[in-house]
């Protein structure tokens, strides 16, 4: 299993450092990299790590139980202790309630989605800071900026318009689960006869 370790997380010290050595980029810019660049690195990247941490734990959860109950049942459980029946259904109601949170969630998804984000976000600002691919033609960064900022921009409208489709679906999924009976005004308490 993949992990987080200290190495795969965004260094925001290091970032910083090297946005201010940047000789031929202005302060101005240089504090624009870091309130909008550098600022969507590190939440894309922390969104990444906790939803990484939660969908790990509950598929953990889901696995490890997943292994434990039947095991517990061919114990026999009629002629056991009260005590072992007991931890068979907590057991089989932790199984099902992290199954449950993973599947409305979606942490697994966002996960992916934001390691995603993030890594396309590093991957301009170092073609930014070395003036590679679409910046070799660029004299300086001072130059090169607004087509970044452009990039940047570019990629963080993508990324707001994958939340909004996927949240667009996740609602229309839960729609389709909805008693076709009930209209959206029953629904939330209204009189459908008015």
């Amino acid at each position: 299993m993949t992990t987080y370790s200290s190495s795969d997380e965004v260094n925001r010290e290091e970032l910083e450092k090297m946005i201010n050595q940047l000789t031929t980029l202005d302060e101005v810019h240089k504090q624009f990299l870091k309130n909008r660049w550098l600022h969507h690195v590190m939440l894309s990247s922390k969104r990444a790590q906790d939803s990484y941490r939660k969908y790990h734990i509950l598929r953990s959860i889901v696995v490890i139980g997943g292994v434990l109950i039947p095991t517990l049942v061919s114990l026999n459980i009629k002629e056991s202790s009260s005590e072992l029946r007991w931890i068979t259904v907590g057991l089989g109601l932790l199984v099902a309630t992290s199954a449950a949170l993973e599947g409305i969630f979606r942490f697994g998804d966002v996960w992916r989605e934001e390691q995603r984000a993030t890594e396309l976000l590093l991957s301009e600002g170092w073609r930014f800071f070395q003036l590679s691919g679409q910046y070799s033609t660029k004299r300086n960064h001072q130059r090169a900026y607004s087509y970044f900022a452009a990039q940047v921009e570019s990629l963080i409208l993508r990324e707001i318009e994958s939340y909004l489709a996927t949240a667009k679906e996740q609602k229309s999924t839960n729609t389709v689960d909805q008693d076709p009976t009930e209209s959206s005004e029953v629904a939330h308490g209204d009189s459908v006869a008015e």
